[in-house]
């Protein structure tokens, strides 16, 4: 009996293969195929440059094809036997929808593809000059400061679509202080375009990639710093000044070495009626330069008890002096502003009253003269008295 089954199941097995290869070899059945990830090609892209436009999004850059064959014929179809174009005639500024054309082999039918339109957003392509910054990286040694002599382009044309090239804020060239020697080198740096947040900004061309900076790896040395002043007691009030004690200088080895102190251009604080902060101007020998640390090196000057006041005044309050006899001035219309300065608890009691305010026009002719305003301020406490404007106009006639 189970002799039996045996053979009822090798007899089963063998119909079952040939019915199966019958199928295969006579009948060839249809299949439904899919193939991904077709690439768009772009036609007539002339019509960009034509515009000066440029592409900045496309929703998709390839499709999906479904398409039913006999099997002998789907599995020899390949992505490659299919060809999807964007024709960009007629393309405009903005978001454009482009009809997606798709040709296939002729012995399939196509059942469907993924997206029948591109959307396409051009922007105006433009170009901008923006100025190259020249940075360091890499940190050197202690007591020595990469020095940048000078760099072989300033500017460079940033080209792209608009929103882009807004982004760029600045052009740097990334010097790398590893490479430089205590003697000047030419050395090729990259150029990139940065956006306000020091990120590189894509979709950009710069006119070209790189630079050449010819820099020098320079010693440092810190020195005292002397500031000769004046000034400090002038007129009614009291000045102080703090200023730094020391600057750090860079240079060859035999330059700074050579240098003692530094001393300053002398600091006048005679017209110093407020606190304020003040820039020295050291006096450098030659082939010596502030380290990067000790640029533009500030003072600071408190003023004590000082006062400043403006007051209004206009042409009625002007006495025209030196006119002679048998002839007459008048003065034209003007608003004058007296500033005064000095010791506060007179400068904040001043009036008008306190001012004379005179016109001499003695030995000028008929005519409208300009003539020199003269402001005087006779108060102890009072420093200094200037008008604004300085002349006046008079209008001088014989009667």
């Amino acid at each position: 009996m189970l002799k039996n089954n045996r053979v009822v199941f090798i007899l089963a097995l063998i119909m079952a293969i040939a019915l199966w290869a019958y199928v295969l070899g006579t009948v060839d059945p249809v299949r439904t195929v899919t193939l991904r990830d077709i690439p768009i090609r772009l036609l007539d892209q002339s019509e960009l440059s034509d515009q000066d436009l440029v592409i900045t999004s496309m929703d998709h850059e390839g499709i999906n094809v479904t398409f039913t064959a006999k099997r002998s014929i789907a599995n020899k179809i390949k992505a490659d036997d299919f060809t999807a174009v964007a024709d960009l005639r007629g393309i405009k500024l903005g978001d454009n929808m482009i009809k997606i054309s798709v040709t296939r082999p002729s012995n399939i039918t196509l059942e469907s593809i993924s997206s029948e339109y591109l959307n396409i957003t051009t922007e105006q392509y433009i170009t901008a000059e923006k100025e190259i910054e020249a940075t360091i990286i890499n940190p050197t040694k202690e007591e020595t400061e990469p020095t940048i002599i000078k760099m072989s382009e300033d500017k460079v044309s940033v080209s792209g679509a608009t929103t882009a090239v807004n982004k760029v804020k600045k052009v740097v060239a990334e010097l790398d202080a590893g490479r430089m020697e205590p003697e000047p080198k030419s050395i090729t740096a990259e150029l990139k375009a940065l956006d306000a947040n020091g990120e590189q900004v894509e979709g950009v061309t710069l006119a070209f990639s790189n630079v050449t900076i010819t820099a020098v790896l320079q010693s440092t040395r810190e020195v005292p710093l002397e500031v000769p002043v004046s000034g400090q007691d002038s007129g009614s009030v009291n000045r102080t000044i703090k200023v730094p004690l020391s600057v750090i200088i860079k240079g060859d080895d035999d330059s700074i070495n050579a240098v003692e102190k530094i001393t300053c251009e002398t600091v006048d604080l005679s017209d110093y009626y407020e606190s304020a902060e003040v820039h020295l101007i050291p006096l450098l020998p030659d082939g010596v330069e502030l380290s990067e640390d000790s640029v533009n090196p500030m003072a600071q000057v408190t003023v004590y008890n000082a006062g400043t006041v403006t007051l209004d005044f206009n042409e009625n309050d002007i006495n025209v002096t030196g006119i002679g006899s048998g002839r007459s001035a008048r003065i034209a219309n003007v608003n004058l502003k007296i500033t005064v300065k000095g010791r506060s608890t007179v400068i904040n009691a001043l009036t008008k009253e306190n001012f004379i305010l005179s016109a001499d026009v003695t030995g000028l002719e008929d005519g409208t003269n300009s003539v020199k305003l003269k402001a005087v301020c006779d108060l102890e406490g009072v420093d200094s008295v200037t008008a604004e404007p300085e002349n006046v106009l008079i209008e001088i006639e014989t009667i």
